[in-house]
């Protein structure tokens, strides 16, 4: 009987071992058939919870048709993206082409909105003000974007997808400079590539690598169970922002310590120190307008319009700098190539106190805006909008 008992006890585990490695082969090869496209809907190989994601050709973006919460600070906030893989209102189909006339916005953090639900960005205040006169708005902003991504990006949904703009709208910001400095290159393929040992940890850290990862992007099985874990995660998330709102709490700030906070940071010493300009901030400034030059030929020749706008940080309205360096360098280059410019530094430097101006506009302890700074610069576009817009009628166009 003892022997009997062991016999079957190993027959059990062989039995238990077969199957889990026929389960393992049959999972596997699933992942691989999902892999090249065949259920990407139903099982998308990465993880939803990692929205932000590589791209082979423009550096990084956002998984096309996602609803998550994400986290800016101590406050969450539900994003959604459409099949462009574009921040939207909601989940939805884009078509490449368009009979209404289509604006494509893109930036940085301030243009992709970060911290805000989408309908408080200015894009996404622009995208309901103009949805009723015939203007189609999109956005492509992503943070961390920089000339080398905007061009790179604007390209490939231009040249590879099929998609179909009017007026490509570019947001410049000021760590634009730095990131051209000491992130980015432009490759002769317009395939961005990251340069440095530095760059090389911040894509590592950003997008994770290891065994976890691999199982992944390997195995249907635990690629459920993440989605599931993510979808129990999502309406924790989603229960306590409905609950708790998403407001920003002045009465618990200290507006003295927040404008210290702001007043000098590294992305804008360029524009005060001749040491950053002579160290970094010349090279990062002639990569950036050697991208925008390829952008703008690149637009010309598919008679698509570009505008360009610019803005000030925290530091530059503290420091009443304008013109700045950063204005300078872009009034010269529009000029130069008959491109439209909205110079949004008077509207944050030239329009009230510098501490009210920052206190009122930005999320407090950051240098991005908050929802009535969005709204400013959205009343700006639409006022520079309808005057552009007067005069092409007055032209006859």
């Amino acid at each position: 009987m003892a022997v009997y008992g062991k016999r079957k006890l190993l027959i059990r585990i062989a039995a238990i071992g077969v199957s889990l490695v026929i389960w393992g082969v049959l999972d596997f090869s699933s992942a691989q058939v999902c892999k090249v496209g065949y259920c990407n809907d139903a099982f998308h190989m990465k993880h939803r919870k990692k929205f932000r994601v590589k791209h082979p050709v423009y550096h990084h973006g956002f998984l096309p048709n996602v609803s998550v919460m994400d986290r800016w600070g101590d406050s969450w906030y539900p994003i959604k993206t459409n099949s462009l893989g574009f921040k939207d209102a909601v989940n939805r189909e884009v078509s490449l082409k368009s009979d209404a006339y289509r604006l494509l916005f893109i930036g940085d953090s301030f243009t992709e909105g970060e911290g805000l639900i989408y309908e408080k960005g200015y894009v996404g205040q622009l995208q309901t003000s103009l949805k009723d006169k015939g203007v189609e708005v999109l956005n492509a902003g992503v943070s961390s974007y920089a000339p080398a991504v905007y061009y790179a990006k604007v390209r490939h949904l231009l040249e590879t997808v099929g998609l179909e703009v009017d007026n490509v709208i570019v947001f410049i910001d000021m760590s634009d400079i730095w990131d051209e400095a000491n992130w980015y290159t432009l490759g002769d393929d317009d395939v961005v590539y990251t340069r440095g040992t530095k760059a090389k940890h911040v894509t590592r850290k950003v997008f994770g690598k290891g065994v976890g990862n691999w199982l992944k992007e390997n195995s249907l099985t635990v690629t459920f169970a993440y989605r599931l874990r993510d979808w129990i995660v999502h309406q924790r998330r989603l229960w306590g922002w409905k609950t708790n709102g998403n407001p920003t709490k002045p009465e618990y700030f200290n507006a003295e310590l927040w404008l210290n906070k702001v007043s000098k940071t590294r992305e804008t010493e360029w524009c005060f120190e001749d040491e950053d300009w002579d160290s970094w901030g010349k090279r990062g400034v002639d990569n950036a307008l050697k991208n925008m030059d390829q952008l703008y030929r690149f637009l010309k020749q598919r008679g698509v319009r570009l505008t360009v706008g610019i803005y000030p940080w925290p530091s530059n309205i503290l420091n009443g700098d304008n013109p700045s360096r950063h204005s300078k360098v872009w009034h010269k280059w529009t000029e130069r190539n008959g491109v439209d410019l909205i110079d949004l530094f008077p509207q944050f430097i030239d329009n009230g106190g510098a501490k009210e101006m920052i206190v009122t506009n930005f999320i407090p302890y950051d240098i991005h805006w908050n929802a009535k700074g969005h709204a400013l610069v959205a009343e700006t576009f639409l006022e520079y909008f309808k005057e552009r817009s007067e005069s092409n009628q007055g032209k006859g166009e």
